[in-house]
């Protein structure tokens, strides 16, 4: 599967986690995956913050379980 960039919409946010809060997230997360037809939400992972090597990562999210309160990125 590939992916394309595309140009941001006038109704793209970028959110900072040092500048929001996690249930903030979460909200968004939600209502951004349960819109029909659903939006695209990517997670940019700092590699280093989770003990492994390298530096960012760009991964969309394909869904959130809010019964685990777990996110399925698309990772590859």
């Amino acid at each position: 599967m590939r992916f394309r960039c595309l140009p941001p919409r006038a109704d793209t946010a970028v959110v900072y986690a040092a500048e929001s809060s996690l249930e903030a997230f979460r909200a968004r997360a939600r209502t951004a995956l349960e819109a029909r037809p659903p939006r695209g939400v990517g997670l940019n992972l700092a590699r280093r913050e989770l003990g492994e090597e390298g530096d960012g990562h760009m991964s969309p999210i394909a869904a959130y379980d809010s019964i685990t309160d777990r996110l399925v990125p698309l990772v590859s």
